[in-house]
């Protein structure tokens, strides 16, 4: 339809105008609707709201008074990976200190940033055990008479499967099972090393 000036009206400007409102409802609407299906219906895609994969101490607790003064001392300054055994370094003492020491590995131009140690509650150690250690992990060291306190944020049964991680000074902030360690400890070392400008 024509107007005296030439100009055309009609239905196309409000069809045009129809359009568009419902382009921008389908914006809005449309990821809206996505999310609440994902949340409610497959929450296993739904990303955790944390980004560590060991699990946290809180609040950390001090690596003087849950490890005793001589291997508190061992760790100072650098990110630690405290291991733990009794009186004799057993299979799964050496199952600890191969997993410690391929993610120490596999943080490349980082691994200096890192150092292992491991815990021993006896005085010694046998030739035996010795030895093998200083042969096998060279750059793991050891500290003995550990003395191991544990808070009641840190699992008591079994602390010989567990690696617990250190900050350079000295906080004792995370805890891993040596089932569950490998890639989320090598994950939360390189987030951390990323983030920190200390150690």
């Amino acid at each position: 339809m024509a107007t005296d000036n030439g100009v055309l009206t009609g239905s196309a400007p409000a069809h045009r105008g129809r359009r568009t409102l419902l382009i921008l409802f389908a914006v809005a609407f449309v990821p809206l609707m996505a999310a609440y299906i994902v949340f409610f219906f497959f929450p296993s895609l739904v990303p955790e709201g944390r980004t560590n994969r060991g699990t946290l101490i809180n609040p950390p607790a001090q690596a003087l008074e849950l490890f005793g003064e001589g291997p508190a001392g061992v760790a100072e300054g650098k990110w630690t990976l405290y291991l733990h055994t009794a009186d004799r370094c057993d299979q799964v003492c050496l199952d600890t200190a191969y997993l410690s020491r391929q993610v120490n590995i596999a943080l490349g131009k980082d691994s200096d940033r890192v150092q292992r140690v491991l815990l021993i509650e006896a005085n010694d150690l046998s030739p035996e055990d010795r030895g093998r250690l200083s042969r096998d992990y060279p750059k793991m060291k050891l500290a003995f008479g550990a003395n191991l306190s544990l808070p009641p944020a840190l699992p008591t049964k079994d602390v010989r499967d567990v690696i617990y991680l250190a900050d350079p000074l000295g906080n004792v902030m995370m805890y891993y099972r040596t089932a569950e360690g490998g890639k989320p400890m090598l994950e939360d070392l390189k987030h951390l090393l990323k983030l920190s400008n200390i150690g």
